[in-house]
């Protein structure tokens, strides 16, 4: 009985065990788990045999202050809202039955989000940043720590502060740089906040003021290179300091320190900067733009055609579409002479001052230098745009037409020689080399060139060339009797025609943009060209290769000039003036309200151009380099046409021996004789810089005189003779010119 009763007990306290749960595992929020999001969600694992759980959540690990202490939960997870941020709690679960509750489970630990501080503003003064920011709440927050960098994410720690504070200054900095900032909030448990957002700033001190300085314009300031002018900063002050040093920059160079600038300015467009610094560093700047010309004059319209020059005093004027005005260079007008139609080209000047033109109306024109009509205007049948070609050696005017074709015109009287009908119609003026090549383009792009020592009729050209890209500037011929032409496509050509060989095209460079402007060549036989790409260009004549490139704020549209000193004058559709030497380096420059819409001309250190606007200015630099006076050469091709006459013509000469340029030349100069070789007639040309007795004496290679030319008496000025070699043998022959302090020889070959 005694054993029944013990085995019947031991049954009922097993059952009875194992009734009683064990207690539950901790899942999440894991041990030690920071930033925790209200609510807090809490979870375990189910306990066998359990009938609800007993959540433990305190702020003590003992669990003594109680935040949660709820028996009623019947699942495995709870949801706590009543906790607080920035604050740690201690948790643990019970697992319960009918037969009795589990042991608690571990004491996790865990802590809730730290809230973000917010940096509100930031204000910047001399070497110093102050930050303010919030925090929302500051429960078991100890410190706020600053972090600075002078890249954006700052993350180097530089300062910490106490929650009492919530606002800081930064001393330890340098004025001008930019800093960036953020700060994070620390409990007393250690952990911390996210990143506050990110604010930055510069230091600065309060700036010194600068003297304000006024644009001076000074447009008639004549045949002057300089103009001293004097500027003061005397006006500057500090606020909250004292001036500590005053520089003057002209045109982006240091030029002198001080309160006073005295400076003998360029003609042109100049930068003027006043910069004052004060004893903190700080600086602030005026700037003013001096503009200074040699003259300056309006006219009625815009001006797009070249300007045109006989000597050095005589200009001549496209202007209000239909007007031709004479100025002289002073800018002063002697008259004017109206046309119909629109003149679209610049006049042609030959030696002995006969001025012609073309114009819209279907009409060739010739008048004296005095104004009056030398013969009636001459309808050619078709819109004439191109610039005439004189050939003073035949006495003929060549133009191309509208209506495709290209004509001859005698001079004199103003009867049509004769025509050649070509494949398009004519836009381009032609041009005519030493050696009496006669080369005119069509706008489809076909080159034709005739030998005008050998005309055949019906006019047949001895050479052509086909291209269908369009050709869209004048040609240019270097001293050998190459051509080069821009294209509508963005091409620069270099042309050969032989005698005896057919046309072809040495080289093609691209230079991207239509080539509108005519090309130039220096005395050395390298090719400069603008483009509607904005940029100007300087190429190798024997291989095409792009030396350099200016680039410009505006299409170039116009024609260059080069001086003989070698500078490079050239102007854009933004009105800009720019004069560079044959490196690409800016020398001066001048800035107009409207676009440069003329070829450039210049002479004896003038430069002469015609905007839009309906300006014609003037601008005087005498040759004068950065480095001193560079040598004299003559350009190969040194403006539109060749030459400031618009001639068209690598030689332009009078027919007789009294006649001469009005301009005077500045050295003694024997010319080759052109043609050479010739067959029978040829002609000499020679300069004289000041009066003087001449001799010209043709000699036979035994050194035995054939005929003395002339012997006499000259003024100052260009001289040219005419020779017909008609009794002459073949051969080789000399002609020598002794002057009273000069003597020079050169060889001719008459091939009969």
């Amino acid at each position: 009985m005694k054993i029944m009763i013990t085995m019947l007990l031991f049954s009922v306290t097993n059952i009875f065990s194992q009734g009683i749960p064990s207690p539950p595992t901790l899942l999440t929020p894991n041990n030690g788990a920071t930033n925790q999001i209200i609510p807090v969600t809490f979870n375990w694992t189910a306990s066998a045999n359990a009938t609800a759980y007993r959540l433990q959540v305190a702020e003590d690990s003992l669990f003594n202050n109680l935040i949660y202490n709820d028996s009623s939960i019947t699942s495995t997870t709870f949801h706590a809202n009543n906790l607080l941020v920035n604050s740690k709690y201690y948790w643990r679960v019970q697992a319960k039955s009918i037969n009795g509750n589990s042991n608690y489970s571990e004491t996790w630990e865990l802590f809730t989000i730290v809230q973000t501080p917010v940096i509100v503003t930031i204000g910047a003064g001399n070497k110093r940043i102050t930050l303010t920011w919030t925090q929302n709440d500051i429960n078991n927050i100890k410190l706020f720590k600053i972090f600075r960098n002078v890249s954006t994410l700052a993350t180097t720690l530089i300062d910490s502060v106490t929650v009492g504070q919530l606002t800081w200054n930064d001393t330890n900095i340098i004025n001008g740089t930019r800093y960036y900032y953020r700060i994070k909030a620390v409990t007393i448990f250690n952990t911390e906040s996210n990143y506050s957002n990110e604010r930055s700033a510069v230091p600065y001190n309060i700036p010194p003021i600068a003297t304000q300085l006024n644009d001076i314009y000074l447009p008639n300031e004549g045949r002057v290179l300089k103009k001293e002018l004097t500027f003061t900063s005397q006006d500057s002050y500090d606020p909250d300091g004292t001036i500590d040093s005053v520089y003057w920059y002209v045109n982006d160079s240091l030029i002198q320190r001080g309160i006073n600038l005295v400076h003998n300015f360029l003609q042109g467009t100049n930068k003027l900067k006043l910069i004052v610094e004060d004893n903190d560093g700080s600086k602030d700047s005026s700037i003013a733009t001096i503009n200074i010309s040699a003259f300056k004059r309006y006219f009625g319209g815009p001006i797009h055609a070249g300007l045109s020059l006989i000597g050095g005093n005589d200009i001549y004027i496209i202007a209000s579409g239909d007007a031709i005005f004479k100025i002289d260079s002073t800018g002063q007008v002697n008259y004017n002479i109206n046309v119909n139609g629109n003149i679209l080209s610049s006049t042609s000047i030959a030696f002995d001052t006969t001025i012609y033109v073309g114009s819209s109306d279907n009409n060739l024109y010739a008048f004296s230098k005095y104004g009056n009509s030398l013969w009636p205007a001459l309808p050619l049948g078709g819109a004439l745009i191109a610039t005439p070609v004189v050939d003073t050696i035949e006495n003929r005017i060549y133009i191309g037409v509208a209506n495709r074709n290209f004509v001859a015109v005698n001079r004199l009287t103003g009867n049509v020689e004769w025509s050649f009908f070509s494949d398009a119609p004519i836009g381009n003026s032609a041009v005519i080399t030493t050696d009496r090549k006669l080369v005119f383009t069509t706008n489809k792009g076909t080159v034709y060139g005739i030998n005008l020592n050998n005309v055949t009729f019906p006019i047949t050209p001895n050479w052509i060339i086909s291209d269908p890209d369009s050709i869209t500037s004048s040609p240019a011929i270097d001293n050998q009797g190459y051509f080069y032409v821009g294209t509508k496509n963005g091409l620069l050509k270099k042309i050969s025609m032989q005698t005896g060989l057919q046309g072809v095209v040495v080289w093609a460079t691209i230079l991207g943009g239509e080539i509108i402007a005519a090309p130039i060549i220096d005395a050395n036989g390298n090719i400069y060209v603008g483009s509607t790409n904005n940029n100007f260009y300087a190429l190798n004549k024997t291989d095409g290769l792009i030396k350099w490139s200016y680039q410009t704020t505006g299409p170039i549209k116009t024609t260059g000039a080069i001086s003989g000193a070698g500078t490079i004058y050239f102007g854009n559709s933004e009105g800009e003036l720019i004069a560079i030497d044959t490196l690409g380096n800016r020398k001066w420059y001048y800035k107009d309200s409207t676009a440069i819409g003329s070829a450039i001309l210049h002479s004896n250190g003038t430069t002469y151009i015609g905007t839009l606007g309906g300006r014609v200015l003037a601008f005087y630099d005498g040759g004068i380099l950065r480095g001193g006076m560079e040598t004299t050469k003559s350009p190969m091709w040194g403006t539109f046409q060749g030459n400031n006459r618009r001639t068209g013509s690598q030689v332009d000469v009078p027919m007789s021996i009294d006649r001469k340029d009005d301009q005077i030349p500045t050295e003694f100069h024997l010319f080759q004789n052109y043609p050479n070789p010739f067959n029978p007639k040829t002609v000499i040309k020679f300069s004289l810089p000041e009066r003087s007795s001449v001799s010209v004496t043709v000699y036979n290679v035994l050194g035995e005189i054939v005929t003395t030319l002339l012997n006499n008496q000259l003024e100052a000025g260009f001289h040219s003779m005419k020779i017909d070699a008609a009794s002459l043998s073949s051969g080789i022959y000399f002609y020598v010119i002794k002057t009273d302090k000069n003597f020079e020889v050169k060889k001719m070959i008459l091939l009969k």
